[in-house]
């Protein structure tokens, strides 16, 4: 191979620690924002206190989903820049729906 990539890059330390990149993988996200939004949210119970604060009116059969969790994946939408989260576009892969 003409151009290879070493496993592992070493960098100088910083602080006292040592700085390392390698090319595993793992638990990859393109968007950290998110992720550390997510992490602020646990942190101050954001998503908790809302859903506390709402009454929820759907039947306790019918609830595949706590309300924590469905506020918590809308914030997070809109916060990334999603604002509609099912539009029709987005859920059928851009085939355009009419309903007459």
């Amino acid at each position: 191979m003409l151009y290879s990539t070493p496993e592992q890059l070493s960098f100088h330390p910083v602080a006292g620690h040592t700085v390392r990149a390698d090319f595993e993988g793992g638990t990859l996200s393109s968007d950290f924002g998110v992720l550390l939004l997510r992490g602020i949210d646990r942190q101050i119970g954001l998503t908790t206190r809302l859903a506390a604060a709402i009454h929820d009116t759907r039947h306790p059969s019918s609830i595949d989903h706590p309300l924590r969790d469905l506020l918590a994946q809308r914030l997070y939408h809109i916060a990334s820049g999603y604002t509609y989260c099912m539009s029709r576009r987005n859920f059928f892969g851009g085939m355009q729906l009419r309903v007459r």
